[in-house]
């Protein structure tokens, strides 16, 4: 292409005089749009690898080990020929997002107040003049902030928790509107 080698320098030389307006830059970029070939590849969500959702959160909190497990903590299984003819209705799946928004929505409460907590407990440290007292509000503001960390990571597993169920909802084919 004959062409390019002379778009190429006619950019080079505009790109030195230096200074210019948005109109210049504007004509600028429609001259490289023009001489750039079109894109031979477009992606998409598709060619991006399957990402983990439990790989999102750092560090959640699990249950220990030496737990008995029960039968209410192993989740069933699909290829389980006693549960092959129960497919979840509607009211099922709505429930289960309610329920999930609705932990989210109080945890995200409850870290509100807590960092309402925190902040007066900071001040009403910096108001003090008695190191005892001093001493024993920082304790107290040092537990609410544990607290906090806590429920922060409890509102990341409640994010998690409504992704994992948008996600199994979509992979096993159930309509949005069941879950919004």
């Amino acid at each position: 292409m004959p062409w390019t080698t002379p778009a190429i320098v006619f950019l080079i030389v505009a790109a030195l005089r230096g200074g210019g307006t948005l109109a210049d830059a504007a004509r600028y970029e429609a001259i490289r749009r023009a001489i750039t070939p079109p894109a031979t590849r477009s992606l998409t969500m598709a060619d991006l690898p399957a990402a983990d959702p439990a790989a999102k959160v750092l560090d959640l909190p699990t249950k220990p080990e030496s737990s008995p497990v029960t039968a209410a903590d192993t989740p069933a299984k699909a290829d389980d020929p006693a549960l092959k003819g129960t497919e979840p209705t509607e009211a099922e799946w709505r429930a289960k997002m309610t329920a999930a928004r609705s932990a989210l929505e109080r945890d995200e409460v409850l870290a509100e107040a807590m960092q309402g907590r925190v902040n007066s407990l900071t001040t009403e440290s910096l108001n003090r003049d008695d190191p005892a007292q001093r001493e024993e509000i920082l304790r107290q503001r040092s537990r609410a902030l544990a607290e906090l960390d806590r429920i922060t990571l409890q509102i990341a597993a409640d994010k998690l928790a409504i992704v994992s169920i948008e996600d199994d909802a979509r992979k096993k084919g159930i309509p949005p509107g069941w879950i919004r």
